[in-house]
């Protein structure tokens, strides 16, 4: 017999809104990435695997995507 909350099971799903791939580590952890202003207040936040930048809102301010090529230097 099953007695545990069928909400409880389902993941959580945090998808950036341009690479569409779940940024939650865990139920309580995202990998969202944290952009900090000169008052090292979050500013902004960017999505660790297409690079792309967002408000607090979610408001897109940088696309990169995932075709993204970066050299080294």
């Amino acid at each position: 017999m099953k007695t545990k909350n069928s909400s409880l099971m389902q993941k959580k799903r945090d998808n950036c809104p341009i690479c569409k791939r779940n940024l939650y580590l865990d139920n309580k952890i995202s990998k969202r990435v944290g952009i900090l202003n000169e008052y090292d207040e979050v500013e902004e936040w960017m999505c660790p695997y297409c690079d792309s930048h967002f408000t607090l809102n979610n408001r897109l301010t940088v696309l990169y995507g995932t075709m993204n090529v970066e050299g080294e230097a």
